[in-house]
């Protein structure tokens, strides 16, 4: 009987302690968040490629304003690259929100977008879509 009232014992603090949430610091998760964010926005100003696509995983997903979504690195890439090169292609980003959840195994950001590029008369046109936003998230542990 001490056998099975130990065993119980020990099998029910194991089962609370993991339904114990773990320690989280949400300011610094929202720090780095906002961090990789704004690393984004700097290479997309800057139309490098290479550092826009690399933020992405290889089954991440683009959703740009007016057109079909992109799925997967090689698209978005062929996307992004097919965009800045758009002539007069300038783009800013204004940070809304940035927010992650208290468990700290979900985060995103909010940012709107205003594009510029050369009109059809050559004159640089801006497009500000505070509708779309795109959202990146890396699944799995780091």
């Amino acid at each position: 009987m001490k056998y099975t009232r130990t065993i119980c014992i020990t099998f029910s603090s194991v089962l609370l302690g993991a339904c114990v949430p773990p320690s989280v610091d949400v300011e610094a998760e929202q720090a780095a968040l906002r961090a990789a964010a704004d690393a984004y926005h700097e290479a997309a100003q800057a139309a490098d490629v290479d550092t826009v696509s690399g933020l992405y995983t290889n089954d991440g997903l683009m959703l740009p304003p007016n057109a079909a979504a992109e799925e997967g690195l090689e698209d978005i890439r062929n996307f992004v690259t097919a965009f800045t090169q758009t002539p007069g292609f300038g783009i800013r980003f204004d940070d809304v929100r940035v927010e992650v959840a208290a468990s700290g195994d979900m985060g995103y950001t909010l940012a709107n977008a205003v594009v510029s590029i050369d009109g059809p008369d050559g004159e640089p046109v801006e497009f500000e879509n505070d509708k779309v936003r795109i959202i990146r998230i890396k699944y799995g542990p780091g």
